[in-house]
């Protein structure tokens, strides 16, 4: 399937990135109902311990251009 013809059919891409997929899955009722309020803190706030770093390099790649 092309690229237009999943926007018309309204179907949108997957994250680019760790945090792109983060912000929707903490915003998730379904996830946090799925996997139980306990596991849903710990596993959103592993997956924002695990994009730290890539974070961090990042913004020091800017900062030394």
């Amino acid at each position: 399937m092309t690229d237009e013809e999943r926007r018309r059919r309204g179907i949108g891409g997957l994250p680019s990135s760790l945090w792109e997929a983060i912000q929707p899955a903490e915003k998730s009722k379904l996830v946090r109902k799925a996997i139980g309020e306990h596991v849903f803190k710990a596993f959103i706030e592993n997956k924002k311990m695990e994009w730290d770093p890539y974070r961090c390099i990042g913004l020091k790649l800017l900062s030394t251009s």
